[in-house]
């Protein structure tokens, strides 16, 4: 079987490996296996590819790559861009650092996938938890900290602009990378908070080192209260033709227009964040070692 051929050859690499051929071999294998994960899952078929990702002891491996191109996108690519900035307004190398980019996409997306069943969460062994909780966390800073908003609008002002077919061929790469930039950055943060919500959902089955590290060390519930107010999944732009202004939200990886009748629905991120402060607020275990102080109970 090719995907399991694939899945079996899966292996980590250093933040140095990012880029190189074998790298970027893999990181096409990835995107195929995720390609395929998805179709499995939304037609409701057997889900092949999350059996082998499990057989082949390879969660972990997941969770180590997708650390390793975070540290290369926030440690090595500003140094990258800053001392070699012409490189990118050429087109040199813009395809090949996108892709650098999107394998971060491609690598929460699997585990989203993958995280959906309760037996690949506790196939990642509990180191690979424990950094997957961090990761998670960070990304709900991002949410949290104004970037995931200025995110949004930059696409949206991005989306609005009619550019003639001069204003195209003028346009710096380095300006349209930062447009596909910003859109990785708050698809994978989604994505997060989906990864999430999962592994609260087996916040007893797995090792009990996960709770600790959400309840205790990264205080997930503070994290998650603020996102049901702020929703930044949702955003307000002008109506096409400078008409009346309307929502849209993020849902499936895009930004699609919200019909009037369905704003009081809960949208996707809406209902994975409430899902997730249920499971950290009602669990009996949570309970008992969250500690409700003042500041917490006004939150």
């Amino acid at each position: 079987h090719e995907a399991e051929r694939m899945v079996e050859s899966l292996r980590t690499f250093t933040i140095d490996d990012v880029g190189s051929a074998p790298w970027m071999k893999q990181r096409e294998a990835l995107e195929r296996l995720n390609v395929q994960a998805h179709h499995n899952a939304v037609n409701h078929t057997d889900e092949f590819i999350k059996e082998f990702l499990i057989s082949h002891d390879k969660i972990h491996v997941l969770v180590h790559e997708l650390l390793v191109v975070e540290a290369w996108k926030e440690r090595v690519y500003p140094h990258f861009a800053k001392i070699n900035p012409d490189a990118m307004d050429a087109g040199l190398t813009n395809s090949q650092v996108y892709l650098a980019h999107y394998c971060e996409a491609t690598l929460v997306n699997l585990l989203e996938i993958a995280f959906f069943h309760q037996d690949a969460c506790e196939a990642a062994g509990d180191d690979a938890l424990l950094e997957l909780c961090d990761y998670c966390a960070r990304r709900l800073v991002y949410l949290n900290d104004g970037r995931a908003s200025e995110d949004a609008q930059l696409l949206s002002r991005a989306k609005r602009e009619q550019k003639s077919a001069k204003d195209l061929l003028n346009a710096r790469a380095s300006d349209e990378f930062a447009e596909k930039e910003a859109e990785v950055r708050f698809g994978t943060a989604t994505c997060a908070l989906t990864v999430l919500r999962y592994l609260t959902d087996y916040i007893n089955d797995v090792p009990l080192c996960v709770m600790a590290r959400l309840l205790d060390t990264h205080d997930v519930q503070m994290l998650l209260v603020p996102l049901l107010e702020e929703r930044p999944w949702v955003r307000r732009v002008p109506g096409k033709g400078g008409g009346r202004a309307v929502n849209e939200i993020f849902a499936d990886g895009r930004w699609v227009e919200q019909p009037r009748e369905d704003r009081l629905q809960l949208t996707k991120c809406d209902a994975q964040t409430w899902l997730a402060l249920n499971n950290l607020t009602v669990d009996g275990k949570c309970r008992a070692k969250y500690r409700y102080d003042d500041h917490r109970k006004n939150t």
